[in-house]
């Protein structure tokens, strides 16, 4: 059902930005990427000392696919909105995102990308994993005529945090009690991207 909203939503825009074309300057595009951590997607445990027998939590890696519409600027301004499916560990994840990248033109068909984008991670019936999202991503693009290629680094932080805090069991050491509390948060991703760029030739 996400899924089906969420291309809903984009064609919508896509369709808005295409008839942005006719303005000068201005360049539609639509793409399709995918992601793969490159390090374990988890859950962390923080706060004050450590206690024994709690341990992080590490999940299998996956590949994330997506896709995304948007408009480039000037042929340097690169807007965008996006969707990816970020499930894992039986956890139905979508993230809805925008994101800005300066595009760094060193010849006419090869490109460095870097930027920053903030999103929204929704986990659906688990929706107390849901979770706004920030990060930053550089990228080299390749591209020909209307079409591109495009590899790229992408980090992101979630800012979900565990409401419910733990408290150590109490320790006799002699010198009194001694606890520890914390909560838990998800780890950065860490994500290489390949995408997928089809442009409609509106500032080219």
């Amino acid at each position: 059902m996400k899924l089906k909203y969420a291309v809903l939503g984009l064609a919508v825009v896509s369709g808005c930005v295409s008839s942005m074309a006719l303005a000068g300057g201005v360049e539609p595009f639509f793409g399709v990427e995918a992601s793969y951590n490159l390090t374990n997607p988890g859950i962390e445990r923080v706060g004050s000392g450590t206690i024994s027998g709690v341990e992080d939590t590490e999940f299998d890696k996956e590949i994330s696919p997506g896709f995304y519409t948007g408009v480039v600027l000037s042929q340097h301004h690169r807007l965008k909105l996006g969707y990816m499916d970020k499930d894992f560990a039986g956890i139905s994840v979508a993230r809805y995102y925008t994101a800005y990248d300066y595009i760094f033109g060193l010849s006419d068909r090869f490109n460095l990308t870097a930027g920053l984008m903030v999103g929204y991670d929704d986990s659906g019936v688990e929706d107390e994993y849901s979770s706004i999202v920030a990060g930053g991503q550089v990228g080299a693009e390749y591209r020909m005529r209307d079409f591109s290629v495009e590899l790229g680094y992408q980090v992101s932080a979630n800012y979900w945090e565990s409401e419910d805090r733990y408290v150590s069991n109490p320790d006799f050491n002699g010198s009194g009690l001694a606890g520890v509390s914390g909560s838990d948060q998800f780890a950065d991703d860490n994500m290489l991207y390949l995408r997928l760029n089809y442009y409609f030739g509106g500032a080219r």
